[in-house]
């Protein structure tokens, strides 16, 4: 009996100091684990914050434009007894804008006089400008005060299309038709473009987290070179070239006021 008390407490002795050190050792094991993930999670966090905010909006407004190259078209047309195209004329802006951080912004623009252009009446027949004009804007922004300025530049194509039609046609006979007398005609040439602007942005407290922009813009819009030169204008493209044409070139200062 004393033999077999004398092995238990032996083993006991044994047993109770490894318990305590295993014990320790997945103590000490679940502290490090533990302390790797909260490590991780704060890296994880940190870089998050690194990253730059992505704010996606979409932008409507109004814009006014100025043409610089359309001397020569006009004298030919007031020659042939057709209306002068206007100097200046309204246009609407639509796109989208990708702010990116505090400073840099990428987007897409749409602007044209689509809709908002008319006929003008000559001597004996009428004209009508039109542009619809495509560009991928880079925009750097700045601030200043409650504002922010941004200096951009835009690149992208633009279609320009001119429509001659007699004074006040608005229907003709089946037969004038074949006769070629007094068709309506619409002649297009296509640019490249490239724009250079300056805007100033006003920023519209809102309750919830998207920023809304109020953007004034102000630059000019150059076309160096056209992708296709004046032809006659069908469903199918221009299917006929024009010889000698003068420019349609839509080149011009513009002033874009947009909501986005």
């Amino acid at each position: 009996m004393r033999s077999l008390t004398f092995c238990l407490l032996a083993t006991l002795s044994i047993t109770l100091p490894a318990q305590e050190d295993v014990e320790q050792y997945l103590l000490t094991d679940s502290l490090e684990i533990e302390s790797l993930i909260d490590g991780n999670a704060l890296l994880g966090k940190g870089e998050a914050e690194k990253k730059p905010d992505v704010v996606v909006t979409t932008k409507l407004g109004l814009m006014g434009k100025q043409y610089s190259k359309l001397g020569d078209l006009n004298a030919s047309l007031l020659s042939a007894g057709y209306g002068e195209i206007p100097d200046a004329s309204l246009g609407w802006i639509f796109g989208n804008q990708v702010h990116i951080g505090e400073r840099l912004s990428v987007g897409t623009t749409i602007f044209s006089n689509v809709l908002l252009n008319r006929f003008n009446e000559g001597l004996t027949s009428s004209s009508k400008y039109t542009y619809i004009s495509f560009l991928m804007d880079f925009a750097y922004e700045q601030a200043l005060g409650g504002l922010r300025l941004a200096p951009g530049l835009g690149l992208g194509f633009t279609q320009n299309y001119l429509t001659l039609q007699p004074n006040g046609r608005d229907e003709m006979d089946w037969d004038d038709l074949y006769l070629n007398d007094g068709l309506m005609v619409t002649v297009r040439q296509v640019d490249f473009a490239v724009s250079t602007d300056l805007s100033i942005i006003f920023l519209v407290p809102s309750k919830t987290a998207k920023k809304h922009h109020i953007t004034l813009k102000a630059g000019m819009i150059f076309h160096p070179f056209s992708f296709v030169k004046a032809g006659v204008y069908t469903s199918e493209g221009n299917s006929v070239k024009l010889n000698d044409a003068p420019s349609l070139n839509s080149t011009g200062l513009h002033f874009m006021l947009t909501w986005g």
